[in-house]
This record gives C-alpha cells, structure tokens and sequence, in this order.
C-alpha cells in the first residue's frame, strides 16, 4: 500500500517537471495581447501599497464581469510600478496554473 503512494507522488512531480520543461520558453517572452493595458493599471499603486491607492487599481480594474480578482492580485505581487519586467509575471502565472492542474 505504501509503495502504492510513492508511485502517485512520483507520477505527480514527473508531471510538474514536464510542465515547466513545456512551459519554460515562453517565460523569456515580452507582453503580449491584452497585457499592456490590464498592467498598465499599476500605475495607479505608483509604487505605495496605500489603502486609497488599492482601492484606485481595484476600482480601475475593468477586466470582465468578476474583475478576476486572482490576476489583478498577483500583479501586484510582481511589480509596483509600470513599466515592469515580464519575467516575474509569466513566473507567477506559470505557479497558479499549474498549482490549478
């Protein structure tokens, strides 16, 4: 029963590794589509995580019907400022999808 679950956990980081071996090209792109003007809002942090300041990015953020919460958030764990690298966001986002699969 025991050698049952190495297998599973071995199958699962096999998984994963495959994952980022798939996914690793594309972190070393630019922006693309849609990008420049959902993170453009960061402007609006202009470096100060203050209460009034969250509130603008947040109120701002027009992104569909729910706001996409999980995305505006995690923009804000990668950069405070505008223009940023794209590096660290493609990171992140390669993290929550895959944390999601």
């Amino acid at each position: 029963m025991i050698k049952k679950n190495y297998y599973y956990v071995f199958l699962l980081i096999v998984l994963l590794l495959l994952c980022v071996f798939s996914y690793f090209p594309a972190l070393k792109g630019g922006f693309i589509f849609d990008d420049f003007y959902s993170l453009s809002l960061l402007q609006h942090v202009n470096g100060e995580l203050s209460y009034e300041n969250l509130k603008k990015y947040f109120a701002y953020s027009d992104t569909g019907v729910l706001k996409r919460p999980v995305s505006v958030f995690s923009f804000l764990i990668d950069a405070q400022n505008w223009p940023a690298s794209p590096t660290p966001f493609k990171i992140t986002n390669l993290i929550i999808h895959m944390l999601n699969g």
